[in-house]
């Protein structure tokens, strides 16, 4: 796993089912493969999933599915 810090660049990934859910909105799409810097960090109520903010958008993403850029 990769330790992340705030301002760190990441490339988007789409998200997988964690828990039988995806946590996915459709016009995420055209953000996934983008490399972003990491604005913030928290965590997706009901399953505790690390998630973080990230510039150029305004979507939560899931840690899990980040990638170096």
């Amino acid at each position: 796993r990769m330790k992340l810090r705030v301002g760190q660049k990441v490339r988007l990934g789409r998200h997988t089912k964690v828990s039988g859910k995806r946590n996915w909105r459709l016009v995420m799409l055209k953000h996934v493969g983008k490399t972003v810097r990491i604005k913030s960090f928290s965590v997706e109520r009901g399953n505790n999933e690390p998630l973080v903010r990230v510039s150029g958008n305004s979507h939560s993403w899931r840690v899990r599915n980040l990638r170096r850029p």
